[in-house]
């Protein structure tokens, strides 16, 4: 229990009420009573129980949390509760049993004290389900969003604002006045301020709901909805109408040492380079000549990496970097500037290697794998192999042969742990032995971990393991589009406590002369999970993924509860996310044989008149310093992104802006602008009149509440959030009212060190060609 607490602030960590409900006990358990009229902030949090996972009075913004329950499990008497961008899970019930499916109750219940407070407000959220404690599944079409405490007293008060439904939500939405017995809401009917009310609900897969079939509620107007879309609408109330718009919080930098180093670990300790020669490099050519040095010496190396590795920097021979015929060698991403741009790593009868902390994307180079790992047909092995916290993707818009895989292995290799990578944007991810008719028992005795990895917007093989024995637990899989994994050709997995979300096919045998087997246990087969009907002899794991080997692996690891896996690999899973506080990196050295100390001071000119024509291959080429950088800084970009990022496309000179904005020249795009900044941390001279053009190409907004924006000196969506104030927004308008031709805008006079950041506003897309800003002489 909180009591009378204000500007509470919880960041990061799970609270979990582990009472399991029965048919004896009372079983109220809260993970948290906020008893307090004042403010709470819950950001990128877990609060999980089974009845009243929360009971709220004040003022309160959940934001990028979980909060799982399933009875009431969201309650009280609050007077603003905002759930932004957060996941509501209802979660199978234990009174039931154990490994049965359960009816899904309740989600909400408001006792909302007056009837003109917003009470609970879901924006951009998923109400989605998942098995309780014992096992026990959610039935379809059980789930009541809410239903009324029955008192005249108090104020059903609950906004829904394009938020996502599963299955498990019942088509009428409301328990309304007589549904399981329930009582009649207050008010009824609702209307557009008060009671139960509804605004672009979606389901699952984000297709406009019908909602012909709701009762007892109230469906908002786009005019209406305006009051419920924002924080500082939301909030409008608190302090006596001062207001309060509150901001997400970056998760705080929390160092998880990876100890388990799965089968490339296993009777073996898996060094690397370490106690061997060290060097930094910012080109292929560099890499190349520290790779063939210490292949020569016979000793270890450990290469950093610290910028953009491509085939024209290497030789321009199309083939990828090569870790061949020597072992020992780590090569290892520096902050989250490692990149490999086109260009993959191919690892070759070779042991005891390390590949960490690097991008890599888009690779044409060699067999097109992201990375590559094999033996060879003469008996020769590549073993204990850790490819750990990368960034690997490619993308969607080719054909599906375009690229090849991300993690490739086969002829030999074995001893391989997949661990805290994102792969994401890609067509075939990851395939283990590369075919069905591999004799040699070299090549059946692979042995792979996969860990705490991030699959996402891909299309299958994640992996495709033939022969041998996998183990794959705790990794986080997303929009998969035809099958996860794929146990093939004897194959036997240790699937153990994975979460799947909007995944079809998520363990399968498809395609293989001779099927392959699973070890399942624990995990989460959560909303938009989908199975089809096989062929032949295919076999799929689900709907109850039964297992059908008893392998298990011999050595011993941690493994976490699937209730925190998904933010546990969201937040720690790629690049950027190692400590390297303890290493010594050497600068790298220059052409010459001297330290450049990692950039130069031969950047971007930045005089004005400044323009940009956004002649990028791609959005990753737009935002890398190899582009443009600053201009005293070339290893720092000068444009980042500061929101949306996954909203932002470059192609065919223009940019594309959906729900995400970004600056041009802010030498500290990590660090939020405050009112309390003294001036600005920019590269452009804006102490005098000056006014800044941009050619808009075409615009979308279906809402038709969106605004494309142009700050200066400001990288947050907040208008005050800068040292010139509110006057740091000098732009504002509605997408649907931007005239196609030139923009031109006249900012306010800033200081001497001054950038700029352009914005559309959520949902809203625009398109942009040539940006300039120019003095007005």
């Amino acid at each position: 229990m909180v009591e009378s607490a204000d500007n509470l602030v919880l960041n990061n960590f799970t609270l979990k009420n582990s009472h399991t409900r029965n048919n004896v006990d009372s079983n109220q358990a809260e993970t948290i009573y906020f008893n307090s009229s004042h403010r709470l902030i819950a950001n990128n949090m877990n609060f999980i129980s089974e009845q009243d996972t929360l009971l709220l009075k004040g003022y309160s913004w959940f934001y990028n949390t979980l909060v799982a329950g399933n009875v009431d499990f969201i309650w009280g008497y609050a007077t603003a509760a905002l759930f932004e961008e957060s996941e509501i899970r209802t979660i199978g019930d234990s009174k039931y049993g154990s490994d049965v499916t359960s009816p899904g109750g309740y989600v909400l219940q408001a006792r909302v004290q007056n009837a003109d407070d917003p009470g609970f407000v879901f924006l951009n959220s998923d109400f989605t389900h998942g098995p309780g404690p014992l096992g026990t599944t959610v039935e379809a079409g059980s789930t009541y969003i809410a239903r009324s405490g029955g008192n005249s007293s108090y104020y059903d008060n609950i906004t829904l604002v394009n938020n996502t439904f599963g299955e498990h939500i019942a088509a009428v939405g409301w328990a309304y006045n007589g549904i399981n017995g329930q009582p009649q809401p207050n008010p009824d009917p609702a209307t557009a301020n008060a009671g139960w009310r509804e605004y672009g609900s979606m389901d699952s897969q984000g297709n406009a709901l019908d909602l012909s079939a709701r009762a007892g509620g109230y469906l908002l107007s786009e005019t209406e909805v305006a009051d419920y879309s924002t924080r500082a609408s939301v909030f409008a109330g608190y302090n006596d109408g001062a207001g309060w718009e509150p901001q997400p919080l970056d998760a705080p930098v929390i160092i998880e040492e990876v100890t388990d180093k799965g089968f490339a670990g296993h009777n073996f300790d898996i060094t690397g380079g370490a106690g061997g020669m060290v060097v930094t490099v910012d080109t292929g050519a560099k890499l190349t000549a520290a790779l063939e040095e210490a292949s020569n010496a016979n000793t270890p190396v450990t290469i950093y990496v610290d910028g953009v590795i491509t085939d024209a920097n290497n030789d321009g021979s199309g083939r990828s970097i090569e870790i061949k015929d020597m072992d020992n060698v780590s090569i290892i991403g520096v902050a989250d500037r490692g990149e490999f741009d086109g260009i993959g790593i191919s690892i070759r009868r070779a042991n005891n290697i390390i590949i960490q902390n690097l991008k890599i994307h888009h690779v044409l180079t060699g067999g097109k794998d992201a990375i590559s790992i094999e033996g060879d047909d003469d008996g020769s092995t590549t073993s204990h192999i850790w490819i750990d916290h990368n960034e690997l993707y490619s993308t969607l818009d080719v054909d599906k042969d375009f690229y090849d895989g991300l993690i490739d292995s086969k002829s030999g290799a074995k001893n391989i742990t997949i661990s805290y990578n994102y792969l994401h944007d890609h067509w075939k991810a990851s395939l283990h032995g590369h075919t069905d008719d591999e004799s040699s028992s070299n090549d059946r005795d692979r042995l792979i971990t996969f860990h705490h990895n991030r699959f996402e917007n891909i299309e299958s093989r994640l992996p495709l393991f033939r022969f041998g024995y996998g183990h794959l637990y705790n990794n986080y899989y997303n929009n998969i589009s035809s099958t996860g994994m794929n146990s093939r050709m004897g194959a036997e997995l240790q699937i153990e406590n994975n979460v799947f979300e909007n995944t079809q096919n998520p363990i399968v045998s498809f395609y293989s002369a001779e099927i392959g087997y699973w070890n399942t246990s624990g995990n989460l087969f959560g909303s938009g999970v989908t199975w089809t009907t096989p062929s032949g002899s295919d076999v799929a794991a689900g709907p109850d993924a039964t297992p059908t080997s008893s392998y298990e692996v011999p050595y011993t690891y941690t493994l976490d509860e699937t209730s925190i896996v998904k933010s546990k690999v969201i937040n720690h899973a790629g690049i950027g996310k190692i400590d390297q506080s303890d290493l010594d990196i050497p600068a790298i050295e220059d052409d010459n044989g001297g330290e450049n100390g990692g950039g130069s001071n031969e950047g971007t000119d930045v005089t004005l008149p400044y323009s940009e024509d956004f002649s990028a291959a791609d959005e990753d080429t737009f935002f890398s310093a190899a582009y443009k950088s600053l201009p005293d800084d070339s290893s720092m970009p000068l444009h980042n992104v500061t929101g949306g990022g996954s909203g932002i496309v470059v192609i065919a000179g223009q940019i594309t802006l959906t729900s995400a904005r970004f600056t041009i020249g802010d030498t500290l795009p990590e660090t939020d602008t405050t009112d309390s900044d003294t001036t600005g941390r920019g590269v452009f001279d804006l102490s005098r009149p000056y006014k800044v053009l941009v050619d808009i190409v075409s615009v979308s907004d279906p809402d038709g509440d969106n605004n494309f924006q142009i700050y200066v000196d400001n990288n947050t969506s907040s208008s005050g959030k800068s040292w010139l104030g509110g006057s740091s927004k000098f732009y504002a308008t509605l997408i649907n009212e931007l005239t196609i031709g030139t923009l031109e805008v006249e900012g306010p006079v800033a200081s001497e060190n001054s950038f700029i950041q352009l914005r559309t506003e959520s949902g809203g897309t625009v398109t942009l060609d040539n940006f300039r800003i120019e003095y007005i002489d």
